[in-house]
Formats: C-alpha cells, structure tokens, sequence
C-alpha cells in the first residue's frame, strides 16, 4: 500500500513543481497574488493531505450510506477551506523570475506612476492607494515577495498595483532560471519512481486502491 500512498502524495506535488518550473523558465516575469500562491501549493499538497489528515480521520460510519463519495465530500471540504484560507490571508503579491537587481527599479517606475511612495529602506507605503509593503527578495530563488504589513489595506489599491506590475514586467527581458530545470528534473524524477513502483505490482495498487475508496 505505500507505494499507492506515494503516487498519490508524489503526483499533484510534481505538478507544483512543474508549475514553478516553467515560470522559472519564462522569458518575462511572472506576477500573482499571495492568495493564489498559497492556493497553488494547498493543491500542491492535496495528496499528503489525503494520506494524513483525511485518511487518520476518515467517517467510517459514513461509508455505510455514501460510499466512496465520502472522499469527494472530503476533497470538497478541504477546497473549501482553501478558499477561506486565500480570502483571509493577508494582501500581498510574488514576482518570479526576477533579478535582485531589477527590483528596486522597477518598483520605482510603477510605484512613480500609481502614487507618491514614502520608501523607508525595503518598507514602501502608498498613501493614496492605501498600500504598504515590506520588499522581500529571494535571489537564489529569483523570486521578491511584496508583503503586507499593518492591518490598514486597501484591497483595490492592492489591485492597482498588481495590474501595474503585470504590465511592467511584460517589458522586462528574464533569462531562464537554474531552478527551472531543477524543479522539472526533479518532478520527472518523482514520476517515474512513483509510476514504475506502481507498475511492479500491479495487483497490490488495485487492492490498496480499493481499501482505500472502502469498495
């Protein structure tokens, strides 16, 4: 049966990290919000989730009436709580694949453009769109994080600024990330370890596929 609980865990995390490969690779950067990010990696880590939590805690007694449908129960549950966890995390925003170098000047123009900024080191606030941010960069990641700090935030100022990066960055030449390749090499890797462990023994994956689903 581990070698079922491996693919389930391996495959959506392979996706993730085939994700995060490709907008390494990209030749421009890539702007989205900390909500999604954080709601790419919660379907990153579904599979974990289904062989710890909701496996340990799984209605037994539900299975009587429902069947296997209890794990679409499950899986809707834990959406669900996804989507709460994205709409109360704070406001902020990741750029990938984005040089150290390039970006102060690039906050610069945008921020020029939007509002009068009020730098303070890596602190900037906004005060006409009601924004203020930390710049954190990742340089061995190529990747900055614009996050939030204090509770007074404006959402639509928040957005303003996402829409204004989105169109900065189109005009910025990236060249291809070292952690691309790795992220996809490694995602391959975990594929096909997962897959030819599973093609070993065929008949114990039906069997641990059916104990789990409860058939």
């Amino acid at each position: 049966m581990l070698s079922i609980q491996f693919c389930i865990v391996v495959l959506p995390f392979s996706v993730y990290l085939l994700l995060l490969g490709g907008l390494h690779l990209r030749k421009t950067p890539f702007v989205t919000t900390v909500g999604r990010d954080w709601a790419i990696l919660a379907v990153g880590i579904s599979g974990l989730m289904i062989v710890g939590p909701m496996e340990l805690f799984f209605p037994e007694n539900a299975v009587s009436r429902f069947g296997p449908f209890v794990w679409l129960m499950l899986l809707a549950f834990y959406g669900l709580l996804v989507s709460l966890g994205t709409m109360l995390v704070r406001p902020g925003l990741v750029l990938y694949n984005l040089r150290a170098d390039q970006v102060r000047p690039l906050l610069s123009d945008v921020l020029g453009e939007l509002d009068q900024p009020h730098w303070s080191g890596e602190n900037v606030r906004l005060p006409r769109l009601g924004v203020h941010f930390q710049v954190e960069a990742h340089p061995w990641l190529r990747t900055v994080q614009l996050v939030s700090t204090g509770r007074q935030q404006n959402l639509a100022g928040w957005r303003q600024l996402e829409a204004a990066l989105n169109r900065e960055v189109a005009k910025i030449s990236a060249n291809g990330n070292v952690c691309g390749p790795l992220f996809i090499a490694v995602a391959v890797l975990l594929n096909i370890v997962g897959l030819a462990w599973m093609a070993q023994q065929p008949a114990e994956v039906v069997t641990a596929l059916q104990q789990i689903l409860r058939l």
